[in-house]
């Protein structure tokens, strides 16, 4: 599988979304703050790793934030660990055009001194059977 990965002119943003949060959270990677399309994104490191490949299995991604503050552990409070939110993350050339965007769940998150790490992946309705009883042999014999 490859991965998203931004060139060496890209800038990778990250804007985390919630029901339950007054504002988007924004992220830029890297030390400075960006101004991206009429919205500020505060510089910090982060780094996204995928967990799992494996086939009929919901594909999961990891982040890890580094510590931004009072900025990410206020808004984990109060969105209650994140889950239920979603994340979108987006890379940018020079010249602020979109190369990618991709946005996935928040499933739960860890956080701890060094930092914050965020459990991503699809909603797990994506991964729920379309009909609730399904008439086969097992179900139906008499049908069949």
């Amino acid at each position: 599988m490859t991965a998203l990965a931004p060139g060496p002119a890209d800038r990778l943003l990250c804007a985390i979304s919630h029901p339950d949060a007054s504002d988007v959270l924004r992220l830029a990677d890297g030390g400075e703050d960006v101004t991206w399309s009429a919205a500020t994104y505060v510089g910090t490191r982060f780094d996204a790793r995928l967990t799992n490949d494996e086939e009929r299995q919901m594909p999961r991604a990891e982040f890890r934030f580094a510590n931004v503050g009072r900025v990410l552990s206020d808004w984990l409070n109060q969105t209650g660990g994140g889950m239920g939110g979603q994340i979108a993350l987006t890379a940018i050339d020079a010249a602020d055009a979109v190369r990618w965007s991709v946005t996935l769940d928040v499933l739960g998150s860890i956080l701890s001194d060094d930092g914050v790490r965020v459990q991503l992946g699809y909603d797990l309705l994506l991964g729920r059977p379309a009909v609730t009883e399904r008439y086969d042999p097992d179900t139906a014999p008499g049908l069949f």
